[in-house]
């Protein structure tokens, strides 16, 4: 079974971990080292067709130097080498446009950022977190730049994307401004988790891959009956399974308190009426019952797990699709080039209904997004620039650097790294170069605005596997057979509000959370116990309460209202 080295684990969305942020705020100028003389105007004409070329022909941008002014907190990044070759060929695409940095500490950041919007007096890119709020409290006080005008003749890669990504429109008013640009987004055919089979042993024992939770049921007493081995193998213990086998049926199984889009509100899934909570725990309990998960879940070492996966004494797992391309030798990841079995990925076996096969992990609500001042001076420029860098070829050139010398296409014509050169995500392997050294998310236009959408991480992904999971994906999204799943976090609520939800769900989630296990090992019965069971845990708090207070507050609507 033949695996390159990929490129990096789906480095795709925002890392904005706050811990070592320096404690003194920084200012700094970066910008392009490949200025000319040539003088055009800043402003687009507007004559210029959308199709006539990308952003309308405004970049790279020849005319008198433009500066951004650009406000955010301090990730650790290091945006003082411009020679770098990613970041250079990034300021060659933009032009004459340099960025006037203010990177404070996230202590700081948190403190100015209010003050700067209270004032009226924003910089050209603002990255906020805490979007509804600001939207709603500033939204209608004409301080922000409304981008939907923008959208089709400068910014078609945005726009294009915002046709089909959910958080586009929690952003939009009712009126379609287009006030805030989510930076962390991701298109509905992306892979991020996939379900993988042990292809050769299925082969051998004449199974197909399943497509139905009743197929996978049998697939697995089937091995089971043939074979000295444990179905199902999945690191991180039962709560992880619990979490994969939940794909499989509407709602996640209904297992918890949830937003429901359709019905456009919050809801406890266990006390619903068409919950599905029972009919997950009785799967689940099955595969218990007939030991088709491994009894030993719960105490094994990730290594363990790794041992029956680099043996090929599993059936079925469930990871991160990124796994499944690498060395273990290289990178102590459960498929080895030398490996004797081959492995399938395929999309999550489905219920009898619309049922989703993986988490949409940054669609539904937006935690951080993009704001620029109505006054800037030139917001078609500024338009074009951020379109560009959800652009295929930045994408390619964010992810694998410059043609030749980080990376070649194969006769496949995939994205491959050289040899000597390893992703950023793994250190201290073999390679003597990191992307690092290239400049891999060392301009602040790139660790601000990720290249978060599929073909990234097609591009990133070198396994034939993961294409097919993608196409199939794709199709059961293009047929309605498959509706994806998104993040919804809580609205926006006061100290006494959060602090009444938390004392409500605490006990309830912990009585939950105990007979879910118990139901699932068999230590309480599904026939005996249900009842006795929903009656206390109706007891434990009043959850028609907190979802009295969460639906008060007018969850993100997609026709375009704010929280």
């Amino acid at each position: 079974m033949k695996r390159r080295i990929m490129a990096t684990l789906l480095a795709v969305m925002l890392v904005i971990s706050v811990a070592g942020c320096a404690n003194a705020a920084t200012s700094t100028t970066v910008g392009s080292s490949s200025a000319t003389s040539e003088k055009t105007t800043s402003q687009a004409t507007g004559t210029a067709a959308a199709t006539e070329a990308q952003n309308a022909g405004l970049l790279p941008y020849t005319g008198d130097e433009v500066t951004f002014s650009y406000f955010w907190f301090d990730t650790g990044a290091d945006y003082t080498d411009e020679t770098l070759p990613i970041v250079k060929a990034l300021n060659e695409k933009l032009g004459n446009i340099r960025l006037d940095l203010e990177i404070l500490s996230y202590a700081d950041y948190q403190t100015k950022a209010p003050l700067l919007l209270a004032g009226g007096e924003i910089p050209d890119l603002m990255l906020l977190n805490n979007v509804y709020s600001y939207l709603s409290t500033y939204g209608q006080n004409g301080i922000f730049l409304d981008y939907a005008p923008l959208m089709k003749e400068y910014m078609p890669n945005v726009d294009k994307y915002a046709q089909n990504i959910t958080m586009y429109k929690t952003l939009q008013d009712t009126a379609g401004h287009q006030y805030a640009l989510p930076l962390n987004v991701t298109t509905q055919d992306r892979v991020m988790q996939s379900w993988v089979a042990n292809k050769t042993l299925l082969d051998e024992l004449n199974i197909k891959i399943p497509e139905t939770q009743a197929e996978f049921l049998d697939a697995c007493r089937k091995v089971k009956a043939e074979k000295d081995i444990t179905p199902i193998q999945r690191r991180d213990g039962l709560v992880a399974l619990m979490s994969s086998m939940s794909l499989m049926f509407k709602n996640r199984g209904d297992m918890s308190l949830a937003y429901y889009p359709a019905e456009n509100k919050w809801d406890f899934g266990p006390a619903r009426g068409d919950s599905e909570l029972k009919g997950f725990l009785t799967f689940m309990n099955t595969l218990w019952t007939e030991n088709l998960i491994d009894h030993e879940i719960n105490t094994q070492t990730e290594d363990q797990v790794f041992d029956f996966l680099y043996g090929g004494k599993f059936a079925f797992t469930h990871d991160y699709q990124s796994r499944f391309s690498h060395t273990k030798t290289n990178f102590s990841l459960p498929f080895s080039a030398e490996s004797d079995f081959e492995i399938q990925l395929f999309p999550t076996p489905r219920g009898t209904d619309a049922y989703i096969t993986v988490d949409q992990s940054s669609d539904g609500v937006c935690n951080w997004a993009c704001f620029t001042s109505a006054n800037t001076k030139h917001p078609e420029l500024l338009a074009a620039c951020i379109d560009t860098l959800f652009s295929d070829d930045v994408a390619t050139l964010a992810y694998f650097g410059i043609e030749g010398e980080s990376y070649t296409v194969g006769d496949d014509g995939l994205n491959y790294y050289k040899d000597d050169v390893v992703s950023t995500a793994y250190g201290n392997f073999k390679g003597t170069k990191t992307m690092s050294d290239f400049g891999y998310w060392r301009s602040p236009w790139l660790r601000g605005f990720g290249i978060c959408d599929a073909r990234a991480v097609r591009m990133i992904e070198e396994s034939p596997e993961i294409y097919k999971a993608i196409d199939s994906q794709m199709a059961l999204l293009d047929s309605g057979k498959l509706t994806p799943a998104y993040n919804y976090g809580y609205p926006t609520l006061t100290e006494e509000e959060n602090t009444e939800i938390s004392d409500i769900t605490a006990p309830v989630n912990t009585y939950l959370n105990e007979c879910i296990v118990k139901f699932i090992m068999g230590d309480m019965s599904l026939d005996k116990d249900w009842d006795t069971f929903m009656t206390k845990l109706a007891g434990y708090g009043d959850m028609d309460k907190v979802c009295e207070i969460l639906n008060s507050k007018g969850m993100a609507k997609f026709s375009g209202s704010w929280r």
